[in-house]
């Protein structure tokens, strides 16, 4: 009997406190954060293979070109679509490589901003 009345007790105190902010408020910083990241590497050498790529994410009609981080010649990751929650089609093309591409990638809005979907391109070299 004792361990049912201590089950109910917490269970009564969990869904109390789950109605209450005990961590205080949230801050949202002003920080803009993408939807998706891609690395993107060469298959075989692993070697950083985001520049010279014409790469894009697609949700419905809207579409974002993806971005480099670092704009140099060993760039490893492209982002986009900033602060924008959707269910993405994300294409990259670079001459002498195939097409990758990755369908249904979904990014869920949080609670300041999105929960940012990192994707790993490995690039096949075209035959």
């Amino acid at each position: 009997m004792n361990r049912i009345a201590l089950l109910a007790g917490g269970l009564l105190l969990s869904a109390t406190l789950s109605g209450c902010d005990v961590m205080g408020p949230v801050t949202c910083t002003t920080d803009v954060w993408p939807a998706v990241t891609v690395q993107v590497r060469d298959a075989a050498t692993q070697a950083p293979a985001a520049s010279g790529t014409a790469a894009y994410v697609r949700d419905g009609t809207y579409i974002d070109p993806l971005r480099p981080g670092d704009p140099g010649e060993n760039a490893l990751e492209l982002f986009g679509a900033q602060e924008r929650p959707g269910t993405y089609t994300v294409t990259i093309d670079k001459p002498g490589y195939q097409q990758w591409k990755q369908e249904r990638v979904r990014v869920r809005d949080g609670s300041c901003h999105v929960q940012t979907v990192t994707l790993q391109a490995n690039l096949v070299r075209a035959p």
